[in-house]
């Protein structure tokens, strides 16, 4: 049993001064089982724990590039999109978020024959670092779909979208009643409720990806082209545009694309990357 008014708030930080939580709680009853032949109390609480990202913390839990860690002469590897390697290198081409295109068939998707498969970016790399491939990189294998002219960005995904705890909320209610029965039996009932949610913020939407697999139909993609997902076709940005928006390609008002860095050469261009402004959102209650 429960008599009278109880309370407690409580708060702290992190020693860095971030990560913050707080606590409230309240609880009050009335009756004695003894005396009054009942006991009845409700209690109440909240808690709250602020999100925690990678980029608040220091190396080595705030980066992916992990060459600084070493053991016994061994070292990790630079897992950063398109990062440098301690010989100088990358590791190959990858997919930055900066939007990049290529020449692309527009109905199959596939590569050109004769034509260059490397990719361009849109609108350079967007504050985000460079690096140089050498003539001799770019004959790689793994960069065969890199820029020609060897410029590629440099992307750390922990650092910039990584987190390390999400956003807590949780909130709690619970009350009971007693009843005494004669000297040796008690009849009670309670109620309990405590809902949580957490949430926190991902990496920017990907413009182009495959969608969840269906049960009765082919999964949508605008990534692949496969008969396993319906030979859907590629995101692609088209080599004309009109007023109406609709057949671009043949109407009497149709102007070349200007999104289109390709379409002066007639090509339509497959696009790739991600939305800078469009986060990921997840949230779960």
């Amino acid at each position: 049993q429960f008599k009278g008014i109880g309370g407690r708030v409580e708060g702290g930080i992190a020693e860095r001064g971030d990560a913050s939580q707080y606590r409230m709680s309240l609880t009050a009853g009335t009756g004695d089982l003894e005396d009054d032949r009942f006991n009845v109390y409700a209690s109440g609480f909240y808690y709250r724990s602020e999100a925690l990202k990678s980029s608040k913390r220091p190396y080595p839990y705030n980066s992916d590039d992990l060459r600084n860690i070493c053991f016994e002469g061994n070292c990790g590897s630079n897992n950063v999109i398109n990062g440098t390697e301690a010989n100088g290198n990358t590791g190959g081409f990858e997919i930055a978020t900066p939007f990049a295109v290529r020449p692309r068939d527009p109905i199959t998707g596939a590569a050109i024959p004769g034509v260059s498969a490397r990719y361009q970016y849109l609108n350079g790399c967007q504050g985000l670092p460079t690096a140089q491939l050498t003539p001799a990189e770019l004959a790689l294998a793994g960069n065969a779909a890199a820029p020609a002219n060897g410029v590629v960005c440099q992307e750390d995904v922990t650092n910039l979208y990584g987190n390390i705890t999400p956003l807590i909320e949780r909130f709690g209610g619970s009350a009971r009643a007693t009843a005494k029965i004669g000297d040796t039996v008690e009849a009670s009932g309670a109620f309990n409720f405590l809902p949580t949610s957490t949430a926190y913020t991902g990496l920017p939407a990907t413009i182009r990806g495959n969608a969840p697999a269906g049960f009765y139909f082919p999964r949508y993609s605008t990534s692949a082209n496969i008969a396993a997902y319906g030979n859907n076709t590629i995101l692609q940005l088209p080599v004309y545009g009109s007023g109406s928006g609709v057949h671009c390609a043949t109407a009497t008002d149709r102007t070349l694309n200007t999104n289109n860095p390709l379409a002066a050469q007639a090509q339509s261009a497959a696009i790739i990357g991600r939305i800078p402004n469009m986060r990921v959102q997840n949230e779960r209650r």
